[in-house]
């Protein structure tokens, strides 16, 4: 009877804090657009006194991936979003209750602690052994610990498999509810790169929940019509967000699916999903063929050249993104030359720039003025070094070596369907890394070691499974 108790109220919880989350969702951008700054920190307030509760635990996945995505930020200077705050909650929930059966008490893998310990020293030295060390860079690197201390909470969080099967869950649930913000966005708006209550790295988010409902969902566990539709609405979703590099990390990492998926996981039922699935990827295409949508594709691919400084028939020196790109690369090159060993500062680029210009004035100004290095490994070499690019690099090594162990480690259907879905996530982010895939700073940047505290503890707990099996048979 207590349990069942229980599970009512843990119900009730998760289901106020899913209907609050959305109503937030969409009074966030109204009141930011009327200057409710005020009013805004009103409505949080009860969500993050609740937050505080004794529940804490019940409700925090499915409230953590419901603050995650909401790019509007509260301080534009400082980088605050919703998650900001979440986080600060989480931090402190956690230093009040670290030493209670909340939080499991196994040990980060000896690779991982190095690697990380590496990456936070080479961030918060460039962050004070930069040019231009100020406050700014301080709080940039206060802020680079803030998300890799929330992705040890999370691994700290998972007590078992079943709760990373949980989030990823929740995770496919709250970007398929804010890809419908972006189609109503549409609507409204009649603009079809409309971003609804997300930001332009949302694309890259997109692709990893499709990922996932393909790898985890569609392939190994049982027909679910929800997630068939979930599947369409990411789709659809990653098109209208008309993102080129996103539709090739996607085409990429699916490829690298099938490959590695058959190469660990030779089944029939693997066989018999894969027909579902590529049927299912033809029936949206046709959609996509009957709709007319295919132009807008053919149409994003057609204007990608590589005429850098060439004039075009339109006289525009500049033909598309990945010109762009080209120079606000070079600019962080010269930015790397000149300070090689701690770079700039950790997130320093976008407002140092221009002291390390090597374009005409007028392409620096329309082109790489206040904006990121638009890659995340460049980022991490001219902000942080030569000693930062070689940390974040160890890291991205040691994080794909965990997912692949975890795989060959997988005994059940269910364990082998999460690493594999765990393992082509890692492909994903750490091979858009190269060239897009900015995980620097905002909500992204916590996606990030979201994703590396799952791959982290799958492999762990995947490990004490297999030692207690050991054990048993002595």
């Amino acid at each position: 009877m207590s349990s069942l108790i229980l599970n009512l109220k843990e119900n009730k919880i998760k289901i106020f804090l899913f209907s609050y989350g959305i109503f937030l969702s969409l009074i966030i951008p109204l009141m930011l657009y009327v200057g409710g700054k005020l009013i805004i920190a009103v409505l949080l307030a009860p969500l993050l006194l609740i937050l505080m509760l004794d529940n804490f635990d019940y409700y925090l996945k499915p409230a953590l991936m419901l603050c995650m995505f909401v790019y509007y930020y509260f301080d534009i200077t400082r980088r605050i979003q919703l998650i900001n705050l979440f986080s600060y909650v989480l931090i402190i929930y956690f230093l009040i209750n670290f030493n209670k059966n909340l939080f499991h008490k196994y040990s980060l893998p000896i690779w991982v602690k190095f690697s990380s310990a590496l990456l936070i020293l080479a961030v918060l030295l460039s962050s004070i052994n930069s040019p231009f060390v100020s406050l700014k860079s301080i709080y940039y690197g206060f802020m680079f610990c803030i998300y890799i201390f929330t992705g040890y909470i999370v691994f700290k969080t998972l007590l078992s498999l079943s709760d990373i099967d949980e989030y990823l869950k929740y995770l496919i649930y709250a970007v398929a509810i804010y890809s419908i913000f972006i189609f109503i966005n549409i609507l409204l708006t009649g603009n079809f790169r409309a971003r609804g209550l997300t930001g332009s790295a949302f694309s890259d988010i997109i692709v990893c929940s499709l990922l996932i409902v393909i790898y985890k969902n569609l392939f190994f566990e049982k027909s679910s019509a929800i997630y068939v539709v979930i599947a369409f609405i990411l789709f659809f979703a990653l098109i209208f967000d008309q993102s080129r590099f996103a539709w090739v990390g996607f085409a990429l990492s699916f490829l690298y699916g099938l490959i590695i998926t058959s190469i660990y996981q030779r089944t029939k039922l693997m066989k018999k999903r894969l027909i579902t699935i590529l049927s299912s990827i033809f029936v949206g295409m046709l959609v996509v063929f009957i709709s007319g949508l295919y132009r807008l594709i053919i149409m994003r691919f057609s204007d990608v050249t590589f005429s850098v400084l060439q004039s075009n028939a339109q006289n525009d020196i500049v033909a598309n993104s990945l010109d762009t790109r080209v120079l606000i690369w070079l600019t962080a090159l010269s930015a790397f030359i000149n300070n090689p060993l701690t770079g700039v500062g950790y997130f320093m680029f976008y407002s140092v720039s221009e002291n390390y210009n090597v374009l005409p004035e007028f392409l620096y100004r329309d082109i790489v003025m206040g904006l990121d290095a638009h890659s995340t490994l460049i980022n991490f070499l001219c902000e942080t070094g030569i000693i930062g690019f070689l940390s974040i690099l160890f890291l991205f090594i040691v994080i794909f070596v965990l997912s692949i162990k975890a795989i060959t480690i997988s005994k059940t259907i269910s364990d082998s369907s999460r690493s594999l879905a765990l393992n082509i996530l890692v492909f994903f982010i750490e091979t858009t890394c190269f060239y897009s895939g900015a995980y620097t700073f905002g909500y992204n940047g916590y996606f990030l070691y979201f994703i590396f505290a799952l791959v982290i503890a799958n492999y762990v707990l995947l490990r004490k499974k297999q030692l207690t099996v050991k054990l048993e048979h002595l």
